[in-house]
């Protein structure tokens, strides 16, 4: 039997951005995207690296810990079911993390 690899596969409408500083700030997941299994994460503007992760309305980015995503990168990574926000900081300076939920690697 042969494994097969899904592409990525974006739901329509459900790109957000999210501006980081050295404070956690939260965006909420479109609702039309709470289906997704995956997201495409590209660091669009800024030099610094920025952190995120996802989680529930509370949730909180944390410095040195979180996922890093370097500046100019682009990246596709599984999200929790019932995650409802997405969380981002920097260790220091600004960036901005665009965000566009699906499914498939």
């Amino acid at each position: 039997m042969r494994n097969s690899i899904s592409p990525f596969r974006p739901i329509p409408g459900s790109t957000i951005q999210c501006p980081a500083t050295t404070t956690s700030a939260r965006v909420a997941i479109p609702a039309l995207a709470l289906p997704a299994t995956t997201v495409r994460i590209v660091h669009s503007t800024g030099t610094s690296g920025v952190r995120w992760r996802s989680g529930s309305s509370t949730v909180t980015a944390i410095t040195l810990t979180d996922t890093l995503q370097l500046p100019g990168s682009i990246e596709v990574q599984g999200i929790n079911a019932g995650d409802t926000h997405i969380a981002v900081i920097t260790d220091s300076g600004t960036g901005t993390l665009e965000f566009t939920f699906g499914s498939g690697v």
